[in-house]
């Protein structure tokens, strides 16, 4: 079962847009624009209701902790079911690791510029030029995560992470 969130959709984001966009974090600092440009971005967008979405954590968390190390890589999660600042994405953050950069709820970062249907959870594979090399729909598949490492090392810096 695949949930709907609607009004938002990945779209392909000009190189030259990053420069002029900035991202709240939930811990309250800034990823500006020039942090965002010449970076693999991969993206989650995720609900702390959604049983598939909490499922593929820890899958998550091992992508992240693989390229830790790496400053052409950025993780980012997005969960924008708690734009009410009920507090809830804060708790549930506390109980259980979650290793992406949290996107602070009441923002709109350039990545949900566009206006259409998507589906929780949903990861998106930016390359370097900002554009969307993949986009996953549900809970990701072991295929899935290989095609993510083998873009992250086709993008990233040499190409050997």
């Amino acid at each position: 079962m695949l949930l709907t969130l609607s009004t938002t959709l990945f779209g392909q984001v000009k190189h030259e847009e990053f420069t002029d966009e900035s991202i709240l974090l939930m811990d309250g600092s800034l990823i500006s624009g020039v942090e965002l440009t010449n970076k693999v971005i991969i993206v989650n967008v995720w609900a702390t209701w959604c049983k598939y979405c909490i499922k593929e954590i820890p899958d998550l968390n091992r992508l992240a902790m693989k390229y830790q190390n790496s400053d052409d890589v950025l993780f980012l999660a997005i969960a924008p079911d708690d734009a009410d600042h009920s507090g809830k994405l804060k708790r549930f953050l506390e109980k259980n690791e979650f290793l992406f950069q949290q996107v602070a709820p009441s923002t709109t970062p350039i990545f949900l510029k566009r206006t259409e249907e998507m589906r929780y959870p949903t990861t998106i594979v930016y390359n370097k030029h900002g554009e969307a090399e993949e986009m996953f729909v549900g809970a990701l598949k072991k295929g899935e995560l290989k095609k993510i490492h083998r873009i992250i090392n086709e993008f990233a810096a040499n190409g050997d992470l």
